[in-house]
């Protein structure tokens, strides 16, 4: 029995909600593989598609007796990303060639065909999501210069649109590898969720983690579990950068944010099970707790 269905949250926003009440640790969404990767598998796999499909400044034979660890940096040099593309967003755009390159390579239709219901396309975009709509144009324009195979110059030619809907479908809903999942990516983000993702392998169940109520939408968390304890400006800053929104969640647009009630770490320091590191000792300073208002750290 199905117990959750997709239901339009918002004006042109569509979301998943619950068709029935969830205790705490109960199962809401279960799927045991992605519906499309729009990621390669393996270095491999990557190496043979980016050889079939495009015009690379080297040939892959050439890498033929380098060590494996010199592998990845000698495909990196394959792309020939070009210099005007801005060092912060030259990994998403190499995701972005390649999430365009995997889906032209699927040949099962309906696949294709649900991966883009997860998009719908429009005339005009927000101030945030226009910097993903802007880099997907400079990967098309890169693609039409390099593009040897036949499959990939027909999409350009005949599917343009639908190919940038993809790179934004990357942009916006893959987890980690690429995976994109039928239901699972229809799941929008809270930085208070109800729910949270188990995975194993490419297995993955949603479970609630407080009571859900019939009727009510199913949030999970688009940032890594460390930044829950981050302070508004910093995850809204993270998903600007990373999913090109900007979180208007009941915890972003509160005046008081629940984390406030968290300890400082400094002057209360974790034992056992303690925050990540990588948010206690950040040397680029880039995460922010939010510090408790009465309270003054030397």
């Amino acid at each position: 029995k199905t117990m959750t269905e997709v239901r339009e949250t918002a004006p042109g926003v569509h979301g998943l909600l619950a068709t029935k009440d969830f205790n705490v640790g109960e199962v809401i969404l279960e799927e045991s593989a992605p519906l499309i990767r729009l990621a390669a598998a393996s270095p491999e796999s990557e190496s043979k598609i980016l050889t079939d499909y495009l015009l690379l400044q080297q040939q892959q034979q050439e890498k033929k007796g380098l060590p494996k660890e010199d592998e990845e940096c000698f495909l990196a040099a394959d792309l020939e990303i070009p210099t005007e593309i801005e060092t912060s967003v030259r990994s998403k755009f190499r995701s972005m060639v390649l999430a365009v390159l995997c889906f032209v390579d699927i040949k099962a239709t309906q696949a294709k065909h649900d991966l883009l219901q997860l998009y719908h396309s429009r005339e005009t975009h927000s101030e945030s999501e226009r910097a993903a709509v802007d880099l997907s144009k400079q990967v098309l324009s890169f693609l039409d210069a390099k593009a040897i195979h036949n499959r990939l110059k027909t999409a350009l030619n005949e599917n343009r649109r639908v190919l940038q809907d993809v790179m934004l479908i990357w942009a916006c809903n893959a987890f980690h590898g690429g995976r994109i999942y039928k239901e699972f990516s229809r799941v929008n983000h809270s930085c208070s969720p109800n729910g949270v993702v188990v995975s194993n392998s490419e297995e993955q169940r949603l479970l609630a983690t407080v009571p859900i109520s019939a009727g009510s939408e199913i949030t999970l968390s688009y940032l890594s579990t460390m930044f829950l304890y981050a302070d508004t400006t910093t995850r809204r800053h993270l998903l600007m950068n990373d999913k090109y929104f900007e979180c208007s969640c009941e915890r972003c647009t509160s005046n008081t944010d629940p984390t406030e009630a968290i300890p400082c770490p400094t002057c209360h320091p974790r034992e056992g099970r303690q925050l990540s590191e990588d948010v206690q000792y950040d040397d680029d300073l880039t995460v922010h707790y939010v510090w408790p208002k009465d309270w003054h750290c030397s």
